[in-house]
């Protein structure tokens, strides 16, 4: 399962309680939700596949020339299946 939106707070809304308070996370703004981030374009044809391999496996687009892996959703799995994809290419 993916989510459909993440949404970046400073903290999690506490209940009278102490506890999560589910219901205001509903009410949060997601307009401002996600920091935006710097994609630096890949350089020469190596980068260009690496790049395009990431896009498929983790459906993220745009993919930067300096972007994580892992940080973007790969998981050991991917990892596997990126490196075959890679020796193919």
């Amino acid at each position: 399962m993916l989510p459909a939106e993440i949404v970046y707070v400073e903290a999690l809304p506490p209940s009278a309680s102490g506890k999560l308070d589910r219901k205001a996370l509903s009410e949060i703004d997601s307009t401002t939700s996600y920091p935006r981030r710097s994609v630096e374009s890949p350089r020469d044809d190596v980068e260009r596949n690496v790049a395009r391999i990431f896009v498929q496996l983790l459906r993220l687009e745009p993919v930067g020339r300096n972007d994580d892996f892992f940080l973007f959703g790969g998981d050991s799995l991917l990892a596997v299946e990126l490196q075959t994809r890679l020796r193919e290419a």
